[in-house]
């Protein structure tokens, strides 16, 4: 007769009353743990999947061995709601410990989040769900499902010891635990360094030129060829940054807001850190964000497109705004090019087709588009890299940009309406403003000759969106290949979502190891240009 070993469970411990967990959790984890000596932060590992995750409670603890999680299907069924689940999974990330269906189940019961020092599953999924996860990483690879581990034990999860009903609380920039004894007397002292910080930031001037209290930690460095010392905090709106870019702005404190910041996440950051420059990769940055941060000097743009900065506010407080302009060009012509031979060659739908065991050749006819008209609206640097793929397929090309001057030879400018009128495939490669919100409508797409293709590797506000999913309904568009949409991440609900004629990638064009380097590399330098005096690499 086999026997099992009877796990080692305790279900019932003091938790931090409700009013108390309630309290805490309006204040930010960096304040609590200041006001606890720092002795109850997680190191840096153990990250929220996205910045705008929060939670508050007390700890439901569970230890299993590496790899394995029934234990942790028995602690979802006994933790009480409001529980903060936290795991010590010894740090393996050999396997994951948790996917959606547990989260599921700890978001329908209540749980305020889970903490764990182990992989997680389905990652994309669970941000979908919007539920507090902060785990090392992910790992496709499920876990075993042997009974090993403790419940309601004491646990060392990120570094530091967590006894079942301390108090835990997290957001974006981490994980803080504090003894479940002292929570409440800390408390106070914690609100009153939130009042006194805000006094401190009431007075003080708008200008400090570095002078700024709230800075962790003084860099010093010397600016090449100058000799002045240059310090300070860059904020990167994105998880990381090439390392190359890193070196180049070795000496300045880097934070990064994590993979899909909000406009309130950055605000928040500023409002911590007091950047003298921010780098903006994803989200946008705005007034509120400029006013969190008297210190700062330049928005750097990690790519071309700045249409997500406010630049009248930026102007308005002397901040300056830079684009890596042309750093990315080469990466986002070629996904235009693949975009525009997917449509044209029905790549998608036959490569499905295929799978699914069919064999189209005898029926089907696809477009050759040597001798056809390519038509470009906006002629930087992205749009001229384009061209040139397109004259040598042997295409007419044709484009539109007020500014743009010394066009080579196989590019001749034409205004808007000849690009409706005589294109074949439109392309589009221009930054979005206020005057050409929606530039491709129904009235435009009824210009166009019949069959034509769209590209737009630049801003989805250049669409309207259920104007061109009517027109390729009806034929009028042939297909679209799309890079950018009105609303990003792609909403559930967008019309493209499930349609034929419709090749849809996720803003993706510039996203390439070497684009990653050489925006990364340009927006560094602007930076520095702006902190340190030097000569700025392009202005948006």
């Amino acid at each position: 007769m086999s026997t099992h070993a009877i796990p080692d469970i305790i279900r019932d411990f003091e938790r931090v009353p409700a009013a108390i967990v309630a309290q805490a959790a309006q204040l930010q984890p960096a304040i609590l743990a200041d006001v606890a000596g720092r002795r109850g932060a997680m190191h840096g590992r153990i990250q929220a999947l996205r910045p705008r995750m929060k939670l508050a409670g007390p700890a439901f603890t569970v230890e299993v061995r590496p790899g394995d999680n029934l234990m942790i299907h028995a602690a979802i069924a006994m933790a009480k709601p409001g529980d903060v689940l936290v795991i010590d999974g010894k740090g393996d990330q050999t396997a994951a410990l948790m996917g959606t269906i547990m989260m599921t189940a700890c978001q329908k019961l209540g749980l305020a989040g889970v903490v764990m020092d182990g992989a997680c599953r389905d990652s994309l999924e669970i941000d979908e769900m919007d539920y507090p996860v902060f785990s090392v990483g992910t790992n496709p690879n499920g876990p075993t499902k042997n009974v090993g581990g403790r419940i309601g034990h004491p646990v060392t999860v990120g570094g530091v010891t967590v006894h079942p009903g301390d108090f835990v609380i997290a957001d974006g920039d981490g994980v803080v635990v504090v003894e479940r004894e002292k929570i409440e007397s800390l408390l106070p002292v914690a609100e009153k360094k939130v009042r006194d910080e805000a006094a401190r930031r009431r007075h003080q001037g708008r200008r400090h030129d570095g002078q700024v209290a709230r800075r962790r930690a003084a860099h010093g460095r010397r600016a090449q060829g100058r000799g002045v010392a240059v310090s300070g905090t860059v904020l990167v709106t994105g998880a990381d940054l090439a390392p190359q870019a890193l070196a180049l702005l070795e000496g300045y404190e880097m934070v990064y807001a994590g993979r899909t910041p909000t406009p309130q996440d950055i605000v928040a950051l500023c409002r911590r850190h007091d950047p003298v420059a921010i780098i903006v990769r994803y989200s946008g940055v705005g007034a509120a964000a400029m006013d969190a941060a008297p210190s700062l000097k330049v928005i750097a743009k990690h790519g071309s497109g700045t249409d997500t900065i406010d630049k009248v506010a930026a102007k308005a407080r002397g901040i300056e705004v830079l684009a890596a302009v042309g750093a990315n060009a080469a990466a986002v012509a070629e996904q235009a090019l693949a975009l525009l031979l997917a449509c044209a060659k029905s790549v998608v739908r036959l490569d499905a087709r295929m799978h699914a065991g069919h064999w189209d050749k005898a029926t089907h006819k696809s477009v050759e588009l040597g001798g056809r008209t390519i038509g470009l609206v906006g002629l930087g640097a992205i749009g001229l890299k384009f061209a040139r793929m397109a004259d040598a397929l042997g295409m007419r090309v044709i484009g539109f940009d007020p500014f743009a001057k010394d066009l080579p030879d196989h590019v001749r400018s034409v205004d808007l309406e000849t690009i409706w009128r005589e294109a074949d495939a439109i392309s589009l490669h221009c930054p979005l403003t206020e005057e050409n919100r929606q530039l491709v409508n129904a009235a435009t797409l009824a210009k166009c000759r019949r069959g034509v293709i769209v590209v737009n590797t630049a801003r989805g506000g250049l669409i309207d969106e259920d104007a061109l999913l009517e027109a390729v309904r009806s034929g009028q568009v042939m297909s679209a290949g799309l890079d950018s949409f009105a609303v990003e991440p792609l909403a559930a609900d967008n019309v493209f979502k499930g349609q034929p004629g419709f090749v849809l990638s996720p803003h993706i064009g510039g996203v390439t190891s070497d684009a990653y380097v050489n925006m990364g590399t340009a927006a560094a330098r602007n930076v520095r240009s702006v902190v340190e005096g030097t000569k700025a690499t392009a202005t948006a």
